[in-house]
């Protein structure tokens, strides 16, 4: 219960203080003839990351990434509420909320709040296997209809700080008390090693992640 009211207050505040951010980028910083071709390129960027579902390997970059998309969000509601546009509003009210959802979503299961240390993070050292370098995470599911965790396995992309997860599983809500222990393995398989995680628990194995872009 403490965890959830936790989480509920940090993304509330968050989102204030982006909405507030917002509002005071759209009226008092300069440069918009510059920053405008430059948000488009970010929002392109962050549309070809989350198709391929790519995030920062650092925390850090992955919180100011995040930020920079919602704050950009926020300045788009706001100069289009200045328009007094009745049909431009209409598509603001309609298109932004859940393009803002979605993206405030992402961003809580890549960046862990100070309550995530409660129910998880990074398990683990990373692990290398095929040439590959992988690293498993445990978040909190914020999905109101699949409450529980979420085990996802990333594999870093080369020659840049990035990752890409290869494989998720949403552990059910009957299992949140439920100490979960990863096993990695490194096995032969048609196009070289292959990674798995088997996910046990009290010696039974719940499920086994791996890498599926490489099959």
């Amino acid at each position: 219960m403490t965890i959830t009211m936790l989480h509920g207050t940090l993304e509330w505040l968050i989102i204030v203080l982006i909405a507030i951010s917002g509002y005071i980028t759209d009226r008092f910083l300069p440069g918009r003839r510059v920053r405008y071709p430059i948000y488009a390129l970010l929002m392109l960027t962050a549309f070809i990351f989350d198709l391929n579902e790519v995030v920062f390997r650092a925390n850090a970059l992955n919180a100011v990434w995040y930020g920079l998309i919602l704050l950009i969000i926020a300045e788009i509601f706001w100069k289009s509420l200045r328009k007094r546009s009745k049909p431009l509003l209409c598509a603001v009210f309609v298109g932004l909320p859940p393009v803002f959802l979605f993206v405030f979503a992402a961003a809580l299961l890549s960046v862990p709040l100070p309550c995530h240390n409660l129910t998880g993070g990074t398990v683990g050292e990373r692990t290398e296997c095929g040439g590959g370098v992988y690293s498993l995470s445990v978040r909190p599911s914020f999905d109101p209809f699949k409450p529980g965790r979420i085990f996802a396995l990333h594999r870093d992309i080369r020659f840049a700080p990035l990752k890409r997860r290869v494989d998720s599983y949403a552990i059910p809500e009957v299992f949140a008390g439920t100490r979960l222990t990863p096993h990695w393995e490194c096995a032969p398989g048609p196009a070289g090693d292959a990674v798995r995680v088997r996910l046990s628990a009290d010696g039974y194995i719940l499920w086994a992640l791996r890498d599926k872009t490489v099959e």
